[in-house]
């Protein structure tokens, strides 16, 4: 009969927990940056250095151990939208 009271507690530890998204995984730990936000500045600006990166976003401006992840990100972005292709070409054949 409903008495309005609640359920008792070992009926309330069955149910099954709420599972929610685990946050991002954070790339830049001394600034708190997550991959994410890092993934979304880089395409958002079709950023090409680190030094832009932590301008816009903070990540890669304290210990610098997060700078490699950083730029594999830049370059994964940069192929993606074929722009990389197009900067080694100028490279290799030396026009600007």
């Amino acid at each position: 009969m409903g008495l309005g009271l609640p359920p008792p507690f070992w009926q309330d530890e069955a149910r099954p927990p709420r599972m929610s998204k685990p946050p991002p995984p954070t790339l830049c730990h001394c600034m708190g940056v997550d991959i994410d936000t890092v993934r979304r500045v880089i395409r958002e600006h079709e950023l090409d250095h680190v030094r832009e990166v932590t301008a816009h976003c903070r990540a890669g401006g304290g210990c610098k151990s997060c700078h490699v992840e950083i730029v594999e990100l830049i370059v994964a972005d940069q192929v993606s939208r074929g722009s990389f292709l197009r900067r080694l070409l100028r490279r290799l054949t030396g026009r600007a």
